[in-house]
């Protein structure tokens, strides 16, 4: 459907006006923020000279140099007011820009009143979007069944050895530990050492894995890894 009348200039400016207007406004806060910086270090070393003088000269009243420091208050209000304003442009811009990349863009052969190189310029932009959207949409993508997955671990499982098996297994005492000596006295190899109120440590070259201390912690200080 070809859109040569207004609906079409205003669908095809629109976009390009958004866009504009995000450059302008965009380039406009860093100026001023730029700006800013240096008047305000400026505006620092006055306020500190005219202390200075106050503090040394003492026919200077600290009244006498109040209007200079209301003026700086105020110009600081109008940039802080500044930027709001531009902030708030420059989301507004942003915002209808994606939207109209996103619904109002007019499709080929329906450009009106925009220069052919302008034109040429956005629909390579989308052209190279478009690329990367559908090559991100071909690859391929295998989808592991759960069955195919658990029977993977169990094969993987079963290659193991026992002291592999063990070592995917460690213990742990945790600082919440009395020192009670219950785990060391349960301890069929005495991989831990009873070290009465103190935190016990597991000896995990000796330590077979059995589980005995586990259920044995009055505290639950020994935590399975």
């Amino acid at each position: 459907m070809r859109t040569r009348g207004p609906i079409g200039l205003v669908r095809s400016w629109f976009g390009v006006a958004a866009a504009a207007i995000v450059l302008c406004s965009a380039a406009w806060l860093t100026a001023e923020y730029l700006r800013a910086v240096r008047v305000v270090s400026a505006e620092k070393a006055t306020i500190a000279s005219l202390q200075e003088r106050a503090r040394t000269d003492a026919t200077i009243h600290a009244t006498l140099l109040q209007p200079e420091f209301d003026r700086q208050r105020e110009a600081l209000g109008r940039r802080l007011k500044a930027y709001r304003r531009g902030g708030l442009l420059l989301l507004i811009s942003l915002g209808a820009f994606m939207v109209w990349i996103k619904w109002l863009k007019p499709g080929p052969g329906e450009w009106a009143g925009v220069p052919r190189w302008l034109v040429t310029r956005i629909e390579a932009l989308a052209v190279t979007r478009d690329d990367i959207v559908a090559g991100l949409a071909r690859r391929p993508k295998r989808k592991v069944k759960k069955a195919e997955l658990g029977a993977t671990r169990s094969e993987a499982t079963k290659r193991l050895s026992l002291a592999e098996k063990k070592a995917l297994i460690h213990y742990r005492v945790l600082d919440s530990c009395s020192g009670c000596t219950v785990c060391a006295q349960v301890c069929p190899l005495d991989a831990i050492e009873a070290r009465p109120y103190l935190r016990h440590e597991i000896n995990h070259d000796r330590c077979t894995r059995c589980g005995l201390c586990v259920p044995a912690c009055p505290e639950q200080a020994i935590e399975v890894i």
